[in-house]
């Protein structure tokens, strides 16, 4: 399995694991295709990058959920996890999504002001929906998908 590339901004990927606002994770995409709708996939663990000191994503997975009626069903992708606030204050994060398969986007998400809690795990679920012959064709295709984080972190004190 490809490794997850952690990047700060739009500073090229590095050894460092600590962060400032905003950190970039890019996670390879598992063939997603090959499970049954409700299923999940465990995503590359990304919990060793650490964000505004305190602030890391536990526990991510993949899920493909189908919406709509049978005939006019759309795809979407459910990203869960944690967020982890090790010592520090509360904190509110933002966790933006896109789905790429080289340069394109194939699908865009956004969670907003999510209350994360000093010395607490809070969950979140992110729908992201996406077109289901462009992920098939992505998944398909060299290089492999890959699913781009991006974690903003800040006070809620």
């Amino acid at each position: 399995m490809a490794q997850v590339v952690a990047r700060q901004g739009e500073r090229p990927p590095s050894e460092e694991k600590h962060f400032a606002s905003p950190m970039i994770l890019e996670i390879p995409l598992p063939n997603v295709a090959a499970i049954e709708p409700g299923d999940s996939l465990r995503l590359a663990e990304v919990y060793r990058n650490v964000c505004d000191n305190d602030v890391t994503l536990r526990g991510l997975t993949v899920a493909k959920e189908y919406r709509g009626p049978r005939r006019a069903r759309a795809l979407q992708l459910v990203v869960a996890g944690a967020v982890l606030v090790t010592d520090s204050y509360d904190r509110r994060v933002d966790i933006a999504l896109r789905l790429r398969s080289g340069d394109k986007v194939i699908g865009t998400a956004m969670l907003r002001n999510h209350s994360a809690e000093e010395e607490r795990s809070s969950p979140f679920r992110i729908l992201l929906p996406v077109d289901e012959s462009a992920l098939i064709a992505a998944l398909a295709a060299e290089p492999r998908p890959t699913l781009e984080l991006t974690l903003t972190v800040r006070d809620d004190s």
